[in-house]
């Protein structure tokens, strides 16, 4: 997989709590933080570089290995909390998407989202683990309801909030036009899904400038959260030189 990636601090925040990293050609992770004192900050951090010390230590990486990490992520970042005041109720969601023999295996907590872009459509692989995710579930509120539902930040998992967590996972297979798009809630609040996979479709398989030019469109409608994109495909940008 290429990945190109880019993170801001958007419009309203004073602190990027938002953190991504990638690993050409396998993994890629996005994480989101919360807390006061900067430890979402802190928590996105910790979380991220926990989950990529213990994946270089595993032979096979699939869903297990990344619900494990997680798992793993959770124990430091809830450990963390509790032993310093300053970092009480410090929590992170994150993405994990790892490609392999044209598979990505994923794992997910909390509202940070992973999209699969496929012959001119965004689909959404995530749910999110969110006060406002479980309604429109149930059909309590439509999609288009839950977009700007007051308390769709109200999360109901993240890493550390608890001394236990539940993850999911799952696999799927990735084609050679696929672009995937691993992202915080700060632009899917801010930029719709239409939007967002009209600008897919408008950049051609060149998503090289894509993250930064999303991040724009976010700020442009308020910026009212960070913003991190990060967008990945089978094969390099048309302008990237190989």
């Amino acid at each position: 997989m290429w990945f190109y990636g880019k993170s801001d601090v958007g419009k309203v925040r004073q602190l990027n709590e938002d953190f991504y990293t990638f690993d050409a050609p396998h993994l890629a992770i996005v994480a989101d933080g919360m807390g006061g004192h900067a430890a979402g900050e802190i928590a996105s951090k910790m979380a991220t570089r926990s989950v990529t010390a213990f994946l270089d230590t595993q032979d096979t990486i699939d869903e297990d290995t990344l619900r494990s990490s997680i798992v793993k992520a959770n124990d430091i970042v809830y450990h963390a909390s509790e032993a310093n005041s300053d970092y009480s109720g410090m929590g992170t969601t994150m993405i994990i998407c790892y490609e392999k023999d044209n598979i990505i295996h994923w794992a997910h907590v909390g509202d940070s989202r992973f999209y699969l872009y496929r012959e001119g459509k965004l689909h959404q692989i995530t749910q999110d683990h969110s006060f406002v995710g479980e309604l429109e579930r149930s059909g309590q509120i439509t999609k288009e309801e839950a977009e700007t539902h007051p308390k769709r930040n109200l999360l109901m998992r993240a890493i550390g909030a608890d001394n236990e967590i539940e993850v999911d996972t799952g696999s799927l297979p990735i084609l050679s036009e696929d672009i995937i798009l691993l992202c915080s809630d700060g632009l899917t609040n801010m930029v719709s899904e239409a939007d967002i996979c009209a600008m897919l479709a408008h950049c051609a398989g060149d998503i090289e400038a894509l993250p930064a030019q999303l991040i724009d469109r976010a700020n442009e409608n308020g910026g009212n959260d960070n913003i991190t994109v990060l967008l990945g495909k089978k094969e390099p940008s048309i302008n990237q030189d190989t």
